[in-house]
């Protein structure tokens, strides 16, 4: 089968598609915390969400948008004790061969590539993970937030609620 290499692709996403960039978030965490155990003391245990973020976002709404790539954040709840997650880190892997096309002509990937980011945000005890991601939209505290609240979010994980826009 020939797979189409072009810089985006119109197909639509699934929960099925969400799912798999939910385990491949889950298998980058795993990695990480397994080589920075002391991070993962706190942070494996105190993830608020995971949403699809940026253009592959909007495109799961609209299907106009198309996808280059897909963003994938991890967001934990901040605590003042614990030092933040690492705010710049960003892990790059393959979604591998798919329905989705390959991604353009970057030979590294044999599918679309698939961003994995983290950040720590203000949360507070008892709040649904939903108004605290909200928050940190609004706040435009970092660039990231800014970015972020450009476009939409969409729900990985809880896997309970995959597919629920939460921004805008």
């Amino acid at each position: 089968m020939d797979r189409v290499i072009s810089n985006r692709s119109y197909v639509q996403i699934s929960k099925n598609d969400l799912k798999l960039l939910g385990k491949l978030a889950e298998y980058d965490r795993e990695d990480f915390f397994r080589r920075y155990p002391e991070r993962g003391i706190y942070y494996k245990n105190n993830i608020l969400c995971v949403v699809l973020c940026q253009g592959a976002s909007l495109h799961y709404i609209d299907g106009r948008n198309g996808i280059k790539d897909f963003d994938v954040w991890t967001f934990y709840k901040k605590d003042p004790a614990v030092k933040q997650f690492p705010p710049r880190r960003l892990i790059s892997v393959d979604f591998g061969p798919s329905k989705f096309g390959k991604q353009g002509q970057d030979s590294r990937y044999l599918g679309r590539k698939v961003d994995l980011l983290g950040r720590s945000i203000e949360w507070e005890k008892g709040e649904k993970y939903d108004f605290s991601l909200k928050r940190y939209f609004i706040s435009k505290s970092t660039k990231s937030a800014q970015l972020l609240a450009k476009k939409a979010s969409i729900v990985i994980e809880p896997y309970q609620d995959i597919g629920k826009i939460i921004w805008p």
